[in-house]
């Protein structure tokens, strides 16, 4: 199986990537997974033949994109401030047959909400192109391409609190993942001690907080 652990870190994002990318580079060693950093080269390119702007979350999708188009089939996204703590377990041995697609659902403020910040895809799904082209939600808060998916769920993003069941992704053939591989810091059920994955999204000093998750 063809696998991929893909991620981009630009701006101050970048020394987030630079701390976490060691843990991806070892995961990716001990699972069977080519570490891909798309670099600030691709990035201008991407903006340059899309005509745009948006903010940097959205260009996940194309840097998923691309690596399916040359041939891998199993593709894990990390978002640059998170850092792998437990190294065991394959992620991408946890989507069942008939899925291609996993996800973490937090439960905060908000309501119940995907997370694409750790997103495991297989086999590019139908409705993965769609996600660029739903413009309505191009600079939706902070959730940007995380609105567009949950609208590709039929749900209004902009309604507080969101109330996404796992039924609703299983609509579209993705799976909720255990919450220990991308808990966050405003969810009810706390940063696990059984950590998997940490994602420092919402912490004020995020380099620090990825720092302390792996002591």
């Amino acid at each position: 199986m063809n696998k991929a652990l893909v991620s981009f870190g630009y701006g101050p994002h970048k020394e987030l990537l630079d701390f976490a990318e060691q843990s991806f580079k070892k995961y990716g060693d001990l699972h069977s997974y080519d570490y891909i950093r798309m670099d600030e080269e691709w990035l201008t390119d991407i903006k340059s033949h899309t005509n745009s702007n948006r903010p940097y979350s959205w260009y996940k999708l194309f840097a998923i994109n691309d690596l399916f188009t040359i041939g891998y089939e199993s593709i894990l996204w990390l978002d640059a401030d998170v850092i792998i703590k437990d190294y065991t377990e394959d992620i991408m041995e946890l989507i069942k047959q008939g899925s291609n697609c996993g996800v973490i659902l937090h439960n905060t403020p908000d309501g119940s909400v995907p997370n694409l910040g750790v997103w495991v895809l297989k086999n590019k799904p139908i409705w993965f192109d769609d996600l660029w082209n739903i413009t309505k939600y191009h600079s939706n808060n902070y959730w940007w391409e995380q609105a567009s998916f949950i609208s590709l769920l039929g749900i209004n993003p902009d309604i507080r609190p969101l109330k996404i069941t796992e039924q609703d992704l299983l609509n579209i053939g993705c799976q909720s993942l255990p919450y220990e591989y991308n808990p966050h810091k405003n969810d009810v059920r706390g940063i696990p001690r059984n950590l998997k994955f940490f994602h420092s999204t919402m912490y004020k000093n995020r380099l620090e907080a990825m720092k302390n998750a792996v002591l």
